[in-house]
């Protein structure tokens, strides 16, 4: 949490599930970085857009619980 991570290279990394809160990525490239199930409470971003953010299909499977059983 806090940070900084101004101008950094960053193409390509996988911050899934972190905790970037209040992190600063001013200037930073992001591009095709994965940023999925972020925490990101006051984070800094100038150049999010080239980021993958959040995968809809691996946010179900996360999610995913069997279904009850029926007793027998």
């Amino acid at each position: 949490m806090g940070t900084r991570f101004n101008g950094a290279e960053l193409t390509y990394a996988d911050f899934s599930h972190a905790d970037v809160s209040a992190a600063d990525f001013s200037r930073a490239t992001l591009f095709r970085a994965r940023l999925h199930g972020l925490k990101e409470q006051d984070t800094i971003w100038s150049r999010r857009a080239a980021a993958l953010g959040n995968d809809e299909e691996l946010a179900r499977a996360e999610d995913w619980r069997p279904a009850p059983q029926p007793e027998g």
